[in-house]
């Protein structure tokens, strides 16, 4: 692996990361001066923090070399590339729609923004997972994306972001995605599946005003006005 000397502002960094910028750069330094990276941050053990410097260096080298990816001249195809670094890719393509939208170049900006979402349906149907990122909320953002189209995969998105925090964070936003999941069974027109999940949540904490809040936020675009300013 090539040492890359980099302050710490220009590690490739996304939103949907879920470690911080300053510790890709302390690992990275950590690795190349051959320090112990098991002793690098507190309570990260040294095969995650090895795994953590291989996949930012990895992503480090795509920021640097988004000409030669959109040209197809870069020698690690997007086939070879772990989560993170896709998930990387993913932000520079919708950086790249952002600036054909500005020239008003509207077949290329569908294409980059087509691309990037495609991408990131690829990184939540690797059969790893990087210690870098924040899973539940690619889920929810593809399927955001999905149930804005009315397209039924977006109730398959929003199950398995609720899946991958009962299994993996012990149900900490348990309530909230099984509300997303409420509401994306609405924007594909299934009422009745809808309402029985929000009529559980109710049940099971009538006082959660968020629910009621979404309740009422939302219900007039599926028709359900009346029952939206009631739960007000």
């Amino acid at each position: 692996m090539q040492q890359m000397n980099r302050s710490s502002q220009e590690h490739a960094a996304l939103r949907y990361m879920c470690v911080t910028v300053g510790v890709i750069d302390k690992l990275q330094r950590d690795y190349f001066a051959g320090r112990d990276l098991g002793r690098s941050v507190p309570h990260m053990d040294a095969t995650k923090a090895a795994v953590i410097v291989s996949e930012s260096s990895e992503a480090d080298r795509i920021s640097n070399n988004l000409l030669e990816i959109l040209s197809g001249e870069y020698p690690h195809t997007p086939e070879s590339l772990s989560d993170w670094s896709l998930a990387v890719l993913v932000d520079l393509f919708f950086s790249v729609a952002d600036v054909a939208r500005e020239r008003k170049d509207r077949e290329r900006t569908q294409d980059y923004w087509a691309l990037a979402w495609a991408t990131l349906e690829r990184v939540l149907n690797s059969p790893t997972a990087s210690p870098m990122l924040l899973y539940e909320d690619i889920f929810f953002d593809v399927g955001q994306e999905l149930r804005m189209r009315g397209e039924r995969q977006a109730i398959g998105f929003s199950e398995r972001a609720l899946a991958h925090n009962l299994r993996h964070n012990q149900g900490d936003r348990a309530d909230a995605l099984l509300s997303d999941l409420a509401e994306t069974h609405l924007w594909v027109d299934e009422l009745d599946k809808g309402l029985s999940i929000l009529a559980a949540l109710l049940r099971n904490r009538p006082a959660d005003v968020w629910t009621y809040n979404s309740m009422a936020i939302s219900f007039d675009h599926f028709g359900l006005t009346e029952l939206g300013a009631e739960a007000t």
